[in-house]
């Protein structure tokens, strides 16, 4: 094998197993998450007087998240 051939395969190596190494640690970047066959525990909506959803969601770093809905102006 020539030099540049076994630089190239060191490289591609390492992204590969860097990535790897990445997503499959628990330093944050990839969270577990939580599923109930059944569905989810009642009354955990965030509604007035319920629990929140955090059961099963975890707060974000970005603080809480945002649901938008685009509609067209009109309707034909």
């Amino acid at each position: 094998m020539n030099i540049k051939r076994i630089k190239l395969l060191s490289v591609v190596f390492f992204v590969l197993f860097g990535t790897a190494a990445l997503l499959s640690s628990r330093i944050g970047i990839v969270r577990g998450v939580e599923a109930f066959s059944s569905g989810p525990p009642p009354a955990t909506t965030g509604a007035p007087g319920e629990n929140s959803c955090s059961l099963c969601h975890f707060n974000s770093s970005g603080g809480p998240g945002v649901f938008v809905i685009f509609a067209p102006a009109t309707y034909v």
